[in-house]
């Protein structure tokens, strides 16, 4: 690769991973901060941006600061080599964003087409189990990097060592199908599962709360459906010149393309925070409110959650709940509207609703805009 190539390679993986940690930092900040957004599919999305930040991290000594710095030697550089420089710390957080993406599929499934069996859904105990599963399967998978990457004192860098010259060939092939194809195939049919449940099936909510969960299902569905996309796009062209390099290195040595497909795979973890804030009103409410230091010019409460065990079976039977919403700017419960109690449902008082659940009251005399929201198990 020549010096400008090089050069402007370099400077793309800078961008990339800047932006990256970035957005992928604030993501986390966003659900983490706010009490709202606790729920197990942003828990999962949140992980995701921890996978995908530790990946823009740990690729930084490889693609960006590789020939400034003079590599340490004896153990500490074969440690240094089988954790950081080789990489393989950093494509295990890759192989945990295939995994995150698939356990965020099973979720939308089970919440879409199986709303009402309680027993289908992702408590807190469950998430734990699907976070720590995750990991530890990309950990498990990509170990073998632990026991082939070294420090070559001929080249001053690292170097894999493979017991025996099949045995990457194998190791390749099946990354191509482990991280690649299966994820993909699984994530797309249950996907088409999804999309064919929400968008053509034909069924026409009997109720607001019914209407505003199915809202906001297509909503979600949209936003990691197009991760996924995104995921396929970036990652197939990788581990498919992964595979090609190794039954015939000549045909990337020495080129652009396994760099550039690496840096596809940078992209990807960089966008997803684009991705959720340019779909999803509520993210980019919260992200205007977190860059303003949690200064928000009115209360908004349409992204209020209910986070309730009841709220599956609302959704079932049409019920549509009012709760005791805490304004966020004026740290005061407002429980009235208009003199009204906020303890049984609006539509027994005449007011009327807007397809996002506001309320057609006056706002309050403390400047913050009383909302009511069915979003159930979205």
């Amino acid at each position: 690769m020549s010096s400008l190539g090089s050069t402007l390679l370099r400077m793309a993986f800078s961008a990339v991973s800047l932006t990256g940690i970035t957005g992928n930092i604030l993501i986390c900040l966003i659900v983490l901060l706010n009490k709202t957004m606790k729920t197990p599919m942003n828990y999962l999305l949140c992980n995701l941006a921890i996978s995908d930040t530790l990946l823009l991290v740990l690729f930084s000594p490889l693609y960006i600061f590789q020939g400034t710095f003079q590599h340490p030697q004896g153990a500490e550089g074969r440690a240094l080599c089988a954790t950081v420089t080789g990489g393989t710390l950093a494509w295990t957080c890759g192989y945990a964003s295939a995994y995150f993406l698939v356990a965020i599929a099973v979720e939308r499934y089970f919440a879409v087409t199986k709303p009402c069996e309680p027993g289908r859904r992702i408590t807190k105990k469950k998430l734990r189990w699907i976070v720590a599963g995750c990991w530890f399967g990309a950990l498990s998978w990509n170990s073998v990097g632990f026991a082939v990457w070294g420090y070559d004192a001929d080249s001053g860098f690292c170097k894999e060592d493979w017991p025996h010259k099949n045995s990457p060939k194998i190791y390749s092939s099946l990354s191509l199908l482990v991280v690649g194809a299966l994820p993909v195939c699984t994530m797309f049919f249950l996907y088409s599962c999804v999309v064919h449940k929400l968008w053509f099936t034909g069924e026409n909510p009997s109720g607001f709360a019914q209407f505003a969960a199915l809202k906001m299902r297509k909503k979600v569905t949209s936003i990691v459906l197009a991760v996924s996309v995104v995921y396929t796009l970036c990652w197939i062209p990788e581990l498919s010149i992964f595979v090609t390099s190794v039954f015939n290195p000549a045909v990337v040595k020495g080129n652009i393309a396994y760099p550039a497909v690496v840096a596809m795979v940078t992209v990807n973890s960089a966008i997803n925070p684009i991705i959720y804030c340019f779909h999803s009103g509520k993210f980019r409410r919260h992200l205007v409110k977190l860059l303003r230091c949690g200064r928000a010019k009115s209360c908004d409460l349409r992204d209020l959650h209910e986070m309730h065990s009841g709220n599956t079976q609302d959704a079932c039977v049409g019920v549509h709940r009012e709760r005791r919403y805490e304004c966020e700017k004026c740290e005061k419960k407002f429980t009235t509207l208009r003199g009204m109690s906020f303890d049984r449902p609006f539509e027994k008082k005449g007011y009327k609703y807007d397809n996002f659940g506001k309320c057609f009251g006056q706002p309050n005399n403390m400047g913050c805009n009383l909302l009511a929201h069915a979003e159930v198990n979205p």
